[in-house]
């Protein structure tokens, strides 16, 4: 199962770093439950070798999608991120599947949902973290800093043009923007079964009457 709500990771920043990574100065990140990730392993023994040893090559299974969020702009305000959501529109993205791995390594998988609804079309992961007062608070980005999330989607191909991201600020108001912008003109790009693709948000700007961000890019 790929849950639509991960709950809160561990909350790391530049100034506290997270065992061996190193997160560049103005980064936060929220480090997410890697056994979503999930990967197969294939790998062949044969007892005349004299090595008991299996040599493994492990396959990604699942889609990881990077979030890069990006904080306001110099000279702007702080702006608390509550939630960060990736959302399909017709496309189920999360939700319960069988993975069969064969005797060669092949690996295959049955069992999705077919159907969009109001629960496998949404993968939400909570940027709420406690404090030293075990009181939930929200993650501030300053100007010029980022906050970096994974997602693990369904094993299948999903088109780009299907998915947007919104970051829920303070207030409720939530911020959107499709991952290909409309009207571009371009053919749309699939994100790839076992693919891992990186998207980063324009500033986050809470402006007076839209809700919607200008621009996002993916990689």
């Amino acid at each position: 199962t790929n849950p639509g709500t991960k709950e809160r990771g561990e909350f790391l920043t530049w100034k506290n770093q997270p065992g061996k990574e190193v997160l560049p100065q103005g980064w936060k990140l929220i480090r997410p439950d890697m056994t979503y990730e999930m990967m197969a392993g294939y790998g062949e023994w044969n007892p005349s070798d004299g090595d008991d040893n299996v040599t493994l090559n492990f396959k990604p299974l699942v889609t990881v999608v990077d979030v890069v969020v990006n904080g306001p702009k110099e000279g702007e305000a702080d702006i608390d991120v509550y939630y960060v959501s990736i959302r399909s529109k017709t496309q189920p993205i999360v939700g319960d599947f069988t993975c069969t791995i064969g005797d060669n390594g092949d690996v295959s998988f049955s069992g999705m949902p077919e159907k969009v609804n109001a629960d496998n079309n949404i993968a939400t992961i909570n940027c709420q973290y406690e404090d030293e007062n075990k009181i939930p608070t929200p993650v501030k980005l300053h100007p010029g800093e980022k906050l970096t999330l994974k997602f693990f989607l369904l094993p299948q191909d999903i088109q780009a043009r299907e998915l947007s991201v919104a970051v829920q600020a303070k207030n409720g108001r939530t911020l959107m923007q499709n991952l290909v912008p409309d009207g571009r003109g371009l053919p749309a790009p699939k994100l790839m079964k076992g693919e891992r693709v990186r998207v980063v948000t324009p500033y986050l700007e809470i402006p007076p009457t839209s809700n919607r961000m200008t621009m996002t890019g993916i990689d």
